[in-house]
């Protein structure tokens, strides 16, 4: 038999009295992060190990 959880999770702290450090942090967003542009998301997705491989062996088998 599994016991109860009887754990007092205290949601008021976010949603009735609130916490100030919690109501003061920025949404994590498209708008509030850097966006990379082409060239850096070619260099991002090109990066890895195994892509490096994959790109050096191609369809020989010999890659990852």
């Amino acid at each position: 038999m599994v016991p109860l959880d009887n754990r007092d999770l205290n949601y008021a702290n976010y949603f009735v009295d609130g916490r100030h450090s919690v109501s003061q942090s920025i949404d994590y967003t498209s708008h509030s992060t850097h966006r990379l542009n082409k060239e850096e998301l070619k260099q991002m997705l090109l990066s890895p190990d195994y892509v490096q491989k994959e790109l050096e062996f191609g369809s020989q088998g010999e890659g990852v």
